[in-house]
């Protein structure tokens, strides 16, 4: 894979952002699904979804997601091959919804509704922090 770091204007960045985030959250989704149906290949589809949050995203915009999604990834890793499906599930929610919740609020900037797009982020970044504490306590 050649990483890209500029989509030349501002829109062409955005659906740029919006293609790495799309593809983080479908291997993402894959490992999930290949997690609940107690898939042999589910480590590998996990491997692969925390490779997709390794490295830096086009032009370093959504850094701030991917150095919260690495642990996230990285823990459910860990406790899925451990034997713990319940947190290895609730760190790969907590991750995709990261992701989605990233793509919505870009579609709302992109649309040029910046007030909205950054509301949603804030509900989002809340909604995370929540459900984090909440795997923290047990």
């Amino acid at each position: 894979m050649v990483p890209v770091k500029s989509a030349g204007d501002e829109r062409g960045m955005v659906g740029l952002r919006v293609g790495h985030l799309l593809r983080i959250t479908g291997y993402v989704e894959t490992a999930t699904i290949a997690m609940w149906t107690a898939s042999p290949r589910a480590l590998v589809m996990m491997g692969m979804a925390e490779a997709s949050v390794r490295g830096e995203g086009p032009g370093g915009y959504d850094e701030d997601l991917l150095l919260r999604l690495r642990p996230l990834v990285g823990e459910a890793c860990e406790y899925y091959a451990g034997g713990d499906f319940t947190a290895a599930m609730a760190r790969m929610r907590v991750a995709q919804d990261l992701v989605d919740l990233r793509i919505v609020a870009l579609a709302y900037y992109a649309g040029g509704d910046f007030p909205a797009a950054m509301a949603r982020m804030r509900v989002a970044q809340d909604l995370v922090d929540l459900r984090i504490v909440a795997l923290a306590e047990g």
